[in-house]
């Protein structure tokens, strides 16, 4: 029999969810796009950040547990699927639909995705950063679950949501006016 309490501990030691077998959610984010591959770990454990991680390893190595890492729906080259979302000229310009998918190499980040971006369509080039300075034109805005990282660091990471490809990053034309 597992350890109940520990887990309630480990639940209270981090931001992000923890979850067990016939918790809700769990089965959701237990499974993996390769079919051939169904575990059902005791424990997932959904870091939101470094305090996390180091909670649930802690956790792990103090319960003898084997550890998994899961990331962002990287490939074995290291890179990932980011959906990104584009407002009406940005879509015009690049001569695509509304939403793209692009291939990204890890970090994932604002300037990873946005180097990707480019290189597919570098009639984009300038148009969403500076040419010179790279920062972002002061007309957009970046969202990603919920949040405004218009003001980010352009090195920070992005959310896990975005880094998988379950959420988009969506990049918004600001509207001037009164």
């Amino acid at each position: 029999m597992f350890d109940t309490s520990a887990v309630e501990k480990l639940k209270t030691a981090m931001r992000g969810p923890v979850l067990c077998p016939g918790d809700t959610g769990y089965d959701s984010v237990r499974v993996i796009p390769n079919a051939m591959i169904d575990r059902r770990p005791t424990v997932i454990a959904r870091c939101v950040g470094a305090a996390d991680v180091v909670a649930s390893v802690r956790f792990a190595r103090e319960k003898d547990m084997v550890v998994a890492v899961r990331g962002g729906g990287h490939s074995v080259a290291g890179s990932t699927m980011i959906r990104i979302i584009f407002p009406f000229h940005l879509r015009n310009l690049a001569h695509v639909g509304s939403e793209v998918t692009l291939e990204v190499e890890a970090p994932i980040t604002q300037r990873s995705v946005l180097d990707a971006l480019e290189a597919r369509y570098p009639m984009l080039r300038g148009a969403i950063r500076d040419h010179d300075t790279q920062q972002r034109r002061p007309f957009l805005r970046f969202f990603a679950c919920e949040e405004d990282l218009s003001h980010e660091s352009p090195d920070s990471p992005l959310p896990d949501a975005v880094a998988s490809g379950k959420e988009p990053l969506i990049v918004i034309g600001a509207i001037a006016g009164g």
